[in-house]
This record gives structure tokens, C-alpha cells and sequence, in this order.
């Protein structure tokens, strides 16, 4: 794959990401959304933390799109690895509930945005 220059003539950074979601729908339109990102060189997909956090272990991941609206036991654990290993997060909802998201740790975005808000948000955590 040919990496693309961005408008300076450089060539854009690129980067490994992550996408959590129990819904097979979800995963795969984050996935399809992501391959139009140039900085996105690898779009892993997981169903549970514990898939997650296989995957974080074993790859060279710097950003995690998360479906923050299932529970899963295994949560906490995974967001306490993303801090340790400084991956950058963004957490998706249905409802704006930012102020439940540690601004630290996470940026929040609701579902159903307008795609170019999602993807500004990639290009910034790339």
C-alpha cells in the first residue's frame, strides 16, 4: 500500500485502530468509514473487552473507537490498559453524556453525527 501526501507534500503518519462494538453493523460501517482515512494504515475489530485487549497486547494500536452504550464486565480493565500503554480513545454513544467521559482519557461523540465530525476527531487522535 502507497501511503498518500497530504497538501504540504508530506506523507501523512499513519495508524493502527481499533474499533469495539457488540454490533456486527457498527464494526463494519466504522471499518468502511476508516478506510477512507489515509492516515489509517490497519482497522482492527473486536466484540468484547477481552477480544480488545488481545488484540492491544499483540498489536501496535494508538487508537480505540469504543461503543460505550454495552456493558462489559471487562471495561474497566481495558480503559485502565489504554491509559497505560497511551493509546487514545473515542468513545461513541447515543445520547451526548460527555460529562460521564473523562476528558482525559476519552473524546466522546454521539452516534448519528455528521461522519466528518467523527473523522476530524480520527485525524486529530492519528
Amino acid at each position: 500500500m502507497q501511503a498518500r501526501a497530504n497538501t504540504q507534500g508530506e506523507t501523512p503518519k499513519k495508524c493502527s485502530v481499533l474499533v469495539i462494538a457488540r454490533s456486527n453493523s457498527l464494526r463494519s460501517g466504522l471499518q468502511a468509514l476508516l478506510g477512507s482515512v489515509p492516515e489509517v494504515e490497519q482497522v482492527y475489530l473486536a466484540g468484547t473487552c477481552r477480544e480488545a485487549q488481545e488484540i492491544i497486547r499483540a498489536k501496535p494500536i494508538r487508537l480505540v473507537i469504543l461503543d460505550r452504550e454495552y456493558p462489559d464486565n471487562d471495561l474497566l480493565s481495558l480503559i485502565k490498559e489504554l491509559g497505560n500503554r497511551k493509546i487514545s480513545l473515542i468513545a461513541l454513544g447515543d445520547r451526548d453524556n460527555s460529562s460521564e467521559v473523562d476528558v482525559e482519557t476519552a473524546t466522546y461523540v454521539t452516534k448519528g453525527v455528521h461522519p466528518e465530525k467523527l473523522l476530524t476527531e480520527i485525524r486529530k487522535k492519528c
